[in-house]
């Protein structure tokens, strides 16, 4: 059986989930295969690792430069879960 969800956790409570049924190679804008959690809010990864930051519409969350270097420190494993 093949493992479609990852959830990876990071450091304070920051997690990542990894969902490949919501790659779509055809529409690769349309999905959200990589989400971001931290207190309550979310982001994509790619959202997250451009501003730092997660969000709910109406709060906003910094990330700390620990929680940032242990999210861009998943990117090769991330691709590689979803993509391979």
């Amino acid at each position: 059986m093949t493992t479609t969800r990852k959830i990876l956790i990071g450091p304070a409570g920051v997690t990542l989930t990894l969902d490949k049924s919501q790659v779509f190679p055809d529409d690769p804008g349309s999905a959200t295969p990589a989400l971001v959690q931290y207190r309550g809010c979310t982001a994509t990864y790619w959202a997250a690792c451009d501003t730092a930051e997660v969000g709910d519409g109406r709060n906003i969350y910094g990330l700390s430069p620990e929680q940032m270097k242990w999210l861009w420190d998943q990117e090769d494993d991330m691709m590689k879960f979803l993509f391979e």
